[in-house]
């Protein structure tokens, strides 16, 4: 009986073939062969079968599997089974899935479909440049593509969907251009390089539109203004001659000079020229042949000094005007002073009689001054018709508001803002109406020029820096931000204005408790906060080492240089109307400054890398400034030079040079590292002190 037991306990404890450790791995994997090694079974097994699927590839009586003729880049599930002493075979043995290797690429993308095709005459300064990719293999690198012009890198845009580079140049000059388009794919097969050349014919009428004139008025004895037709081409500047004498440059968005020294009752030959982008100058320029006035006797005037006409009332006369118009000789302006009062009347005509000389109108009282342009008041003199215009003024107030009013609503701002609100000066009350004679008051409720506001800065210890202009929001009881521009020759501040309202220089200084006096952007942010251009993540914290999206630098930029809204509408399937940075976007794109990742893609909500914060610096300066940065080998100077992507390398030169971005630790630039608040700020900040 006891042999008995000892017997059933063995048969009970045969170990089972396959344990729940049991494994099959592949090795050795290529892209048509690979190595299957599992786990021995238990049980004195012998032979094993070896299953792709359901198809049995072979049997062996080791613990490994070579196993071929398969296909790449495919993937496979494997299994084992184990053949048992009885002869029987397990139907529960090990499985593994395998995908075999992606075969090399080797194959290099061709360009093709080039525009201008070879050879082509194109019959403009800007033609578009296009070119189609043939990629069989792991795709194109977007940022391997080259597009040069006259050996000049230009900017571009890849649409992905049919893998087409498009990108513009402007301002070219008759003769051959030379074009060069490069690509490289994701594995790093270059193509063979695009060479052609094309020919811009622009015949008469590319860079000076057809009827393109230059007039003079404002004809004296021995003065004149010349006004012309603005050229095409991006122009950089202007020079103006008088026959073969250069008189003078003007930069590319100015179309008037004023010419003085000439001889009365002399003809003379004026001619203007224009410089474009890549250097050249117009040979084509519109030219006018005028006779200066003969001599006149002297009007006289009511001021001997030399200085404006004080209004012995709060009124200016029409003969007062006349008088004030002819001694402000040459100035654009005529000036008033208010002689300490809050307000003047103006004839109701002011505007049309000083559109006639081209001037405007400069109203002053103690320090302070307020620029109207005579559009403005023409727009206003419109507000009445009929008996109503007849013997009607304008009525310019420029009146300093109590101090206990200001002192109630600097509180309230504190406040609300989180920041340290200060006033520099007194608070103004600028309102400019038109009244008929019998009293009735009207006044536009946006002015449709600028009118200029200019304070006189106090020294009382504020932050010049920290300085803006504000006008009170009367019915939100709050301070808006309008700017502030320091002049600090004349030792004011001034902004445009939109609307009549109250307006006060403020010292806004907002700091935040993750940024320490000690941060090397502590000071950016605060100026940038003062200008509202930026805001902290929270109202006690800026997050300086938070990442930039692409939206969020783009809005900040075009808020810093004050570009304008447009009614033209996105291009970008993912920049759509009513987003909070859809606006900012379109602006900017519409002024030349961004483009895509590809025709239709934006990725606004992208992190911004360091290299294409350069780009967009280095246009957005160009942009205001109408004039093109230098590009010195600046990035000699880091080691990391060789990863500036092709297309952004001449944009990092000149915001290195230009000083609006530096590089990072150890000698490196980082071009494709994730740009920070604090770098967003910084470089804001180094833009806008250019």
């Amino acid at each position: 009986m006891g042999k008995i037991a000892i017997l059933d306990a063995l048969i009970v404890e045969v170990p089972k073939p396959w344990t729940p450790s049991s494994s099959v791995t592949a090795i050795n994997v290529t892209t048509t062969s690979l190595d299957l090694n599992w786990t021995p079974a238990n049980g004195g097994v012998t032979d094993y079968k070896i299953f792709n699927g359901t198809n049995e590839l072979g049997t062996v009586t080791g613990s490994t599997y070579h196993i071929t003729a398969l296909t790449a880049a495919t993937t496979y599930t494997f299994k084992v089974e184990a053949k048992l002493p009885n002869g029987t075979w397990t139907t529960n043995g090990p499985t593994a899935t395998q995908q075999t290797a992606i075969a090399p690429d080797t194959t290099a993308p061709a360009i093709g479909l080039v525009s201008p095709a070879n050879g082509a005459t194109v019959m403009t300064a800007s033609p578009n440049i296009s070119a189609t990719f043939t990629e069989v293999g792991t795709g194109i690198d977007p940022a391997s593509i080259v597009v040069k012009v006259d050996n000049k890198n230009l900017p571009y845009s890849y649409n992905a969907a049919n893998m087409t580079v498009t990108a513009s140049v402007y301002a070219l000059t008759n003769g051959s251009h030379p074009l060069t388009i490069d690509v490289t794919d994701l594995t790093g097969n270059h193509a063979v390089q695009w060479n052609s050349s094309f020919t811009v014919n622009l015949g008469s009428g590319s860079v000076w539109p057809e009827g393109s004139s230059l007039m003079a008025t404002n004809v004296t004895t021995t003065s004149l203004d010349l006004n012309w037709t603005p050229a095409n081409g991006g122009v950089m500047e202007y020079k103006i001659y008088e026959g073969t004498n250069e008189l003078g440059t003007v930069t590319g968005n100015v179309y008037t000079y004023h010419v003085t020294a000439l001889t009365s009752g002399t003809t003379y030959t004026f001619k203007v020229e224009a410089k474009l982008p890549n250097g050249n100058r117009s040979t084509d320029g519109p030219s006018s042949t005028v006779s200066t006035q003969g001599s006149s006797s002297t009007v006289n005037t009511n001021s001997s000094s030399g200085g404006p006409i004080l209004p012995s009332v709060n009124q200016l006369s029409a003969n007062g005007l006349n008088d004030l118009i002819k001694q402000s000789g040459t100035s654009a302006n005529i000036t008033v002073d208010l002689n300490k009062n809050d307000y003047i009347y103006l004839p109701g005509n002011t505007g049309e009689l000083l559109l006639q000389v081209n001037k405007g109108a400069i109203m002053t009282t103690n320090g302070n001054s307020i620029e109207v342009p005579s559009s403005v008041l023409i727009a206003l003199s419109k507000l009445l018709s009929g008996d109503e215009a007849k013997d009607a003024q304008i009525r310019v107030t420029l009146k300093a508001i109590e101090s206990s009013v200001t002192n109630t609503l600097m509180d309230a701002a504190n406040h609300a803002s989180g920041a340290l609100i200060k006033q520099n000066g007194v608070l103004y009350e600028f309102d400019l109406t038109i009244e008929t004679k019998d009293g009735k008051s009207s006044r536009l409720v946006v002015f449709n020029e600028p009118v200029t506001l200019r304070f006189k800065l106090e020294s009382n210890g504020t932050d010049t820096t920290l300085l803006g202009i504000y006008y009170l929001n009367e019915s939100l009881k709050q301070w808006e931000y309008i700017g502030g521009n320091v002049n600090a020759a004349n030792g004011t501040l001034e902004a445009d204005l939109s609307h009549n309202s109250k307006y006060a220089v403020l010292e806004y200084n907002k700091t935040y408790i993750d940024v320490q006096s000690t941060h090397w952007a502590y000071n950016s942010i605060r100026v940038l906060s003062a200008k509202h251009v930026i805001e902290g993540v929270t109202s006690q914290e800026f997050g300086p080492a938070q990442p930039t999206t692409r939206a969020q630098f783009v809005s900040l930029l075009v808020r810093a240089l004050g570009i304008p809204n447009t009614s033209v509408q996105s291009s970008f399937i993912d920049v759509t109307k009513g987003q909070w940075y859809s606006e900012a976007i379109v602006a900017a794109v519409h002024a030349g400054i961004i483009k895509g990742m590809d025709d239709t893609h934006f990725a606004p909500n992208a992190t911004i890398t360091r290299e294409q914060m350069a780009v967009l610096l280095v246009r957005a300066y160009e942009f205001k400034k109408r004039i093109l940065l230098e590009s010195k080998d600046k990035l000699a100077n880091f080691e990391d030079a060789r990863n500036v992507s092709s297309w952004a390398n001449e944009e990092v030169n000149k915001a290195v040079n230009a000083g609006f971005m530096q590089g990072r630790d150890k000698g490196r630039f980082d071009p494709e590292a994730t740009t920070t608040r604090a770098e967003t700020a910084k470089a804001i900040y180094n833009l806008l002190d250019k």
